[in-house]
């Protein structure tokens, strides 16, 4: 989750993807820099918001790499999807999310 000004953005890695798997998180185990972009529409255009920033979570992908390797299994997109939803939902909304993370 990223939190600016007022708006809380998350993004979901389905590390057990059928198709993908590890591909994106062994990607931000290499990364120095990780380049985030927000898209926003304000009525008939599309604003584009880029961000650099260092990647201080290296360490820790690296980290939690480690301990998920252990776990021998595949999530469907559905039973991704489906494992979102029950954390998501089991919060009020993003606020509260965010302050529980």
């Amino acid at each position: 989750m990223t939190k600016i000004e007022n708006n809380i953005y998350n993004c979901w890695l389905n590390y057990f993807n059928l198709h993908k798997k590890k591909i994106c998180i062994e990607s931000l185990m290499q990364q120095d820099y990780i380049t985030i972009h927000y898209y926003t529409k304000n009525q008939n255009k599309i604003n584009v918001n880029h961000y650099i920033i260092n990647n201080i979570y290296k360490n820790i992908y690296t980290k939690v790499v480690k301990q998920i390797n252990k776990i021998n299994t595949t999530w469907t997109p559905f039973d991704f999807f489906k494992a979102t939803r029950i954390i998501t939902n089991f919060f009020e909304d993003k606020n509260t999310l965010w302050k529980n993370i």
